[in-house]
């Protein structure tokens, strides 16, 4: 039986299996025959009973007798479902108002047939298989159904015969379903299940998939639940789908492969794909929609090349595989064709998938599957349900698909309503429709009726017909309101607004003449006559929009509607996150409505609602706030933190990277999309209260956006290039312009320099650099730029082209070299075209490029000064002609920001450099006239300058805010004085009004910029007790620029209660100008200090002591005052009460203090110190060779070893050695105690210094002093040499003098010892062994003692 229904598949003589091939061609043949339906079940029977043990022979008879049962079985089976589907055929037909007769191939199946049916059912079910059961489930639903449509057809007729309560039908309806149940139950528990036939499968559960939606009250609810597609079996569907079973399929049979994608799409809804496919996955939905495409493309290509006889049997014999002679045209119309529901349930399932594959899927359904000349009036009123699937497809392939269709179609005469909805849908060929339209008489028309007429077709129907059908419909409204009240006004409705609507739509589509101003007069009285503020609220959020759109189209018409209430409760009845509206579409008509609303308030409120609308918390919220919000928010002032932060997390703002590569409301291809991302977030940024306190955050997000974007611009522009450069090639061949289109087809133009001009604006007021590697793209624009104002040869005249401010700007930071000259023209152009709120960046560059260099001093400031005149009279210009829209016109910076920053550059820039600053000074410094007259004439031209930049900046301040002239003053009105006195003066007259907002700081900082500001400053602080709110932190920091007085008023009031270390950090403070320091206030802070020694530290107190040694050196202070002994000797008395030295008592002590000891205080207090060691440490140090020795080596270090201390050591340590030597006293001369080494290395100490002050004595003449340096340095040498005069002893002297020969000390004593010494080993040299003689000729080599071997040249020469 399997092979017998597949092949029954195969030739479409399975008459209802699939969608589209539900009727079999077999019924004319039926008919012919006139077979008994219940004789056919009683005789056949699919399986014969097994009886016990037989013979072969009987076997095999028995075996061809169970095959002939089957095949009757079978077809008695497919006849009698035919006859059901006959039949409701039959009552279909009769119950469609048609001239068609119907013919009449069968009668209705009997009821003793459908007993059979079921008995045989009954019986075969338990032995039937999986794909048996599926195939008889889908036969039976389908008897089932045909039962239903049939009875619900003759109820409709009004016959009678079949009533809600009939016990027959009822009792057939829960025989079939049990039957059904049964099948399915017995299908679905098959492990076979998912190996059936892919067409058997989709078969079944489309039968089954009619019967849970069709409506029948013979049908409830319970029995839908058990006819429901069974999981397993939609499971198994799609497991074939998945495999290959599908391919087989359109090869073995390309008709019933197209029937299955049929019965699969419209099987795959939206609550099927949610419950089977993971997520609601379409992927295999669009799969198996590209496979039918594949197939019926052909189809839909010949269509247009064929004529309409040649399509019907094109259509009906798709595979000619083996296929059988086509039906009758009766059921060439019905029989082989989805009903048009089926085909909008197709249609809303496929929704989701491309334009061109709903468009040619459509066109199959619509011009293919059924044929338009032929479509029944059931069908034509669903044929605009369909048509409207491709209106929403805004393409020309849409529009012309819908026109093709309804030119076919014919025309319902008798139902006005229907033709306007098709001519709806028709964009030419209407003038069969309009016909049909203009004879349609009023008085056979509702209310109703006309103005669906009316919103149908009123675009196309003649004027004098439009008007008479608004007439009527007015007449009525009018008739309705005289009743019940005695107003003129029009209560605006659906049918006011529907009239109201058209007609604006045939004014805005007219040509100027006699027709429009018949339009324009007749709406404008409609519109009058309508109470637009007492209208009632639209009942759903689409009539909100539509109302929304009619009045913003009527304001921009000029009709005048004021209304701004009705326009806000629209508007908020529109922003209905439950509409199911979309929200791009939604937020666009609202934002266009904007206008309407006279409040600002109103207005800023209605942005309010957007935003919460559009939401805070999604990255598609902020994709469609930046598209579409942000530009409002920012022009109502309104920040949200939430969306900010959501913002802040992009790391892209690329729509395509952004999964948004097509926004409605926006252009297609992403590359303005991507440019209009930029601005709005950098502009919502800018605007935001995060910009102000998150600063950096902001701009390091910022960039990453900038640089993607400008390499897509760079990209952008490289794809242009080369499609230049393709064109230039292809120009040259056949058919270039063909090419040239299809080339610019597909690459996208970048953004233009307007656009880009405004990302620029963008990046200079966030601060945002513009990277290196954009320099070539930048240089190339603004070629082009240039290039285009650039005349041909031989032109002249024509005006030349300016690079566009923003992109100037950014070409003076990246030193990217411009073809248009810095002339007075490009500065008027920059300043008049360019983003008012960068007037200040502009300047900076135009002034940094053109600012004179290598000049005079005096020709440079005339030069600058000259240029930045030019520059602030074209601001102010282009300040005074925005006149009082400043605020908005800067928002959401301010004039006084640009102004500010404009005045910060311009003082610098002409008071930076320290010669122009001479130059300016000595300007100033004519005062009297007959000066003025005889100044040169550069000094002449240069003050008129001066005076006009003076003049200039004086107009300039008026602008700034209170906190700019707070900061400008704090910042330049030092500078300002000197350039501009008038102006300085003036900004000082501001900042008095404002001084009690001052904190001390900023006083101090005011005063110091602004000297004459002393008395207001001191005035201000005195106030307040100055010891309890100015803190001594902030005043130390600008003590050393402040005035006398003010820092003699703050030292007084905080004196008492200083302690030791901030008297000493007071005084490191103003050390830099002590002579300017009153002599009064300096011994107090001294005395105060003196006071607080006590509780000082030693690191405290020589910290204080390095501070209070600046005070002794005085170089402006004049030299004849006798101040000056009194302030130093003041100060070196405090030096003296500072420094602790009863510490000093031993060797380590010493050590310790001069360890801390800064050395730049020895100058100071070194004598107290060396008076101190002497008196302290030496004696306890004079028998202790090692402590002299390790005190000598430390005094040297720190410059502290006087030659007191070194002839006191000579008398007492060098003098004793030698008295012990004298007196042969044993003990002192044990080499133990005093190694030879140390008491030379002491001896080289003492006699260091000494030997060369003797040496410079003895060419100056003996003094004092100079007596002393000579004594010391021989005696100590003479007494080292008496006292170690072995022949060793003296080998080691001279090799320890030989040694100090390259230091700084080696001096003439040194040199005359050693002579003698070497002498004295030459004339002994004859003991010495070979080492020590070798050692000999070593020092005398460095020495140069040769010449000495003449004195004994014999011995040494023969010991050699």
């Amino acid at each position: 039986m399997m092979r017998r229904t597949f092949i029954c598949i195969s030739v479409n003589k399975i008459p209802f299996v699939l969608c589209g091939s539900r009727y079999a061609p077999l019924l004319n043949q039926m008919g012919a025959q006139g077979r008994d339906i219940k004789r056919e079940f009683l005789q056949a029977s699919l399986f014969l009973p097994i009886v016990g043990v037989e013979e072969d022979s009987l076997a095999l008879s028995k075996v061809g007798m169970r095959k002939r049962q089957k095949k009757k079985a079978f077809d008695a089976l497919v006849h009698w479902c035919a006859t059901h589907q006959q039949s409701a055929a039959k009552a279909f037909l009769l119950e469609d108002a048609s001239d068609k007769t119907v013919p009449s191939v069968c009668s209705s199946p009997s009821l003793e047939s459908n007993k059979a049916a079921l008995q045989w059912l009954q019986e075969s079910s338990d032995s039937l298989t999986c794909g048996q059961s599926l195939l008889v489930c889908g036969f039976v639903s389908e008897v089932l159904l045909c039962r239903l449509d049939a009875a619900a057809a003759a109820g409709q007729r009004g016959e009678g015969t079949v009533t809600v309560t009939n016990p027959l039908l009822q009792e057939q309806v829960r025989a079939f379903t049990n039957r059904i149940v049964t099948l399915l139950r017995r299908a679905i528990e098959s492990d076979k299940l998912e190996m059936q036939p892919l067409a058997i499968l989709m078969g079944c559960a489309y039968g089954l998939h009619r019967l849970s939606y069709v409506e029948s009250p013979f049908l409830g609810e319970a029995e839908k639940v058990l006819l429901k597609i069974p999981p397993a079996l939609m499971f198994a569907i799609l497991r074939q789908l998945r495999g290959d079973e599908l391919r087989k399929l359109f090869q073995l049979e390309e008709q019933v492969a197209v029937n299955v994608c049929l019965t699969f799409l419209l099987l795959a809804n939206e609550e099927r794909r949610q419950a089977f496919l993971s997520g609601g996955d379409t992927v295999i939905v669009n799969a198996v929609l590209r496979r039918l495409l594949r197939s019926i493309v052909p189809l839909l290509k010949q269509l247009d090349e064929t004529n309409e006889e040649s399509l019907l049997g094109l259509a009906n014999d798709v595979s000619s595989k083996g296929s059988s002679s086509s039906p009758s045209d009766l059921q060439g119309e019905v029989a082989y064709s989805p009903s048009m529901e089926e085909c909008a349930v197709i249609m809303q399932n496929i929704a989701f998938s491309s334009m061109t594959s709903r468009l040619e899927m459509l066109s199959y359904l619509l011009r293919i599957r059924r044929k338009p000349a032929h479509y029944t009036r059931h069908e034509l009123q669903m044929l605009p349900v369909l048509l409207q699937t491709a209106s929403n497809i805004r393409t020309a392939e849409a529009r012309s698909l819908c026109t093709k269709i309804i030119a076919e179609v014919p025309i319902p005469a008798d139902d006005p309503v229907l033709v306007a909805h098709l001519l709806s849908f028709a964009s030419s060929n209407r003038v069969r429709y309009l016909n049909c339209l203009e004879t349609v008489a009023t008085e056979n028309l509702s209310e109703e009726d006309a103005l669906h007429i009316i919103f149908w077709a009123g675009a196309h129907l003649r004027l004098e017909t439009l008007q008479r059908l608004t007439a009527f419909i007015l007449g009525k409204e009018t008739g309705a309101k005289s009743s019940s009240t005695s107003s003129s006004k029009l209560v605006l409705n659906g049918a006011i607004e529907c009239i109201v609507r058209t007609f604006l739509t045939r004014l805005m589509g007219s040509t100027p003449g006699a027709e429009r101003d018949v339009i324009q007069n007749y709406l404008t009285e409609l519109v009058d006559r309508v109470n637009w503020a007492g209208s009632t609220l639209p009942a759903s959020v689409k009539l909100a929009l539509e109302r929304l759109t009619l009045l913003k189209e009527l304001s921009n018409c000029g009709f005048s509607i004021h209304a701004p209430e009705v326009v806000m409760t629209l508007g908020e009845k529109a922003l209905d996150l439950e509409s199911g509206c979309s929200m791009a579409s939604t937020l666009k008509c609202v934002t266009e409505a904007l206008p309407l609303l006279p409040d600002v308030e109103r207005r800023r409120k209605l942005v309010e609602c957007m935003i919460s609308y559009s939401g805070t918390r999604s990255t598609s919220s902020i994709i469609r706030f930046v598209a579409f919000l942000a530009p409002l928010s920012v022009a109502h002032g309104l920040s949200n933190s939430e969306l900010v932060q959501l913002l802040l997390k992009l790391q892209t703002l690329n729509p395509l990277k952004l999964r948004q590569n097509f926004i409605e409301g926006l252009p297609r291809g992403g590359d303005d999309a991507f440019t209009l991302f930029v601005i709005n977030a950098m502009n919502y940024l800018l605007a935001s209260g995060e910009w102000r306190t998150s600063t950096d955050r902001i701009r390091e997000t910022v960039t990453p956006w900038i640089h993607e974007y400008l390499n897509h611009v760079m990209n952008l522009s490289r794809r242009q290039k080369m499609k230049s450069e393709l064109i230039h090639v292809e120009c040259k061949e056949e058919n270039s312009a063909l090419h040239e289109g299809d080339v610019e087809a597909t690459v996208p133009d970048g953004p233009t320099p307007e656009r880009l001009e405004e990302v620029f604006s963008c990046l200079l007021r966030a601060g945002v650099k513009l990277p290196d590697f954009f320099a070539p793209e930048l240089t190339a624009r603004v070629r082009t730029t240039e290039d285009e104002g650039t005349p041909p040869s031989g032109e002249t005249g024509r005006k030349p082209h300016f690079p566009p401010p923003g992109h100037f700007v950014f070409c003076t930071k990246l030193d990217i070299a411009m073809e248009s000259p810095l002339s007075v023209e490009l500065l008027e152009y920059l300043l008049t075209t360019c983003d008012c709120r960068i007037l200040n960046f502009v300047i900076t560059a135009f002034l940094v490029s053109a600012k004179a260099k290598s000049l005079e001093s005096q020709l440079i400031v005339l030069t600058n000064l000259r240029l930045v005149c030019r520059a602030l009279n074209l601001l102010l210009q282009r300040i005074d002609e925005i006149g009082y829209e400043l605020s908005t016109a800067f928002y959401p910076s301010s004039v006084s920001s640009v102004v500010a920053n404009t005045v910060r550059f311009v003082v610098g820039f002409l008071t930076k450099q320290e010669r122009n600053q001479r130059t300016i000074e000595s300007l100033r410094k004519l005062h009297s006239e007959e000066e003025k007259e005889s100044m040169a004439d550069n000094d002449g031209k240069l003050l008129i300058e001066v005076t006009h930049v003076e003049n200039l900046l004086l107009r300039l301040l008026t602008y700034l805010s209170s906190a700019h002239t707070k900061d400008i003053g704090l910042l330049l009105l030092d500078r300002l004085t000197l350039l501009a006195p008038a102006a300085a003066d003036y900004l000082m007259l501001r900042l008095q009004n404002q001084l009690g907002k001052f904190t001390q700081v900023e006083l101090f900082y005011l005063v110091r910029k602004y000297p004459p500001a002393q008395d207001l400053v001191m005035n201000e602080l005195q106030k307040y007790d100055i010891a309890l709110s100015v803190d001594l932190n902030d005043f130390v920091r600008v003590a050393r620029s402040l005035p006398v007085a003010v820092n003699t008023m703050v030292i007084e009031a905080h004196l008492p209660n200083l302690n030791f270390q901030w008297c000493t950090r007071l005084l490191s403070a103003l050390a830099v100008r002590h002579e300017s320091l009153p002599m009064n206030l300096l011994v107090s802070m001294l005395g105060k200090l003196e006071e607080e020694a006590g509780n000082a530290t030693v690191m405290d107190r020589n910290v204080a002591l390095v501070v209070l040694q600046k005070y002794l050196h005085y170089e402006n202070f004049p030299t004849d005052d006798k101040e000056l002994p009194h302030r130093r000797r003041r100060v070196e008395q405090c030096c003296d009460r500072l420094l602790v030295l009863e510490e000093i008592e031993s060797l380590d002590s010493l050590s310790g203090f001069l360890l801390d000891f800064p050395g730049v205080l020895l100058d100071v207090v070194g004598d107290a110190i060396k008076e101190r060691v002497f008196s302290a440490v030496l004696p306890g140090l004079l028998a202790d060779l090692d402590g002299l020795l390790t005190l000598c080596r430390l005094l040297q270090k720190h410059k502290l070893l006087n030659d007191k201390m070194k002839l006191e050591i000579t008398e007492s340590f060098f003098g004793k050695l030698s008295r012990a030597e004298n007196n042969d006293e044993k003990l002192l001369s044990s080499p133990v105690s005093y190694p030879l080494g140390n008491v030379l290395a002491l001896a080289l100490l003492l006699s260091e210094g000494a030997s060369q002050k003797a040496s410079l004595c003895s060419k100056e003449g003996l003094g004092t002093d100079g007596a002393i340096h000579h004594q010391i340095a021989p005696r100590v040498l003479q007494v080292v040499r008496e006292r170690y005069s072995s022949l060793p002893e003296r080998l080691v002297i001279l090799s320890t003098l030989v040694e100090q020969k390259d230091m700084a000390g080696f001096a003439h004593t040194h040199a005359v010892v050693a002579e003698e010494v070497c002498t004295e080993l030459i004339k002994e040299c004859d003991k010495m062994t070979s080492s020590e003689f070798s050692r000999l000729l070593q020092c005398i080599s460095r020495l140069k003692f040769w010449h000495l071997k003449k004195l004994d040249n014999s011995q040494f020469g023969n010991f050699f």
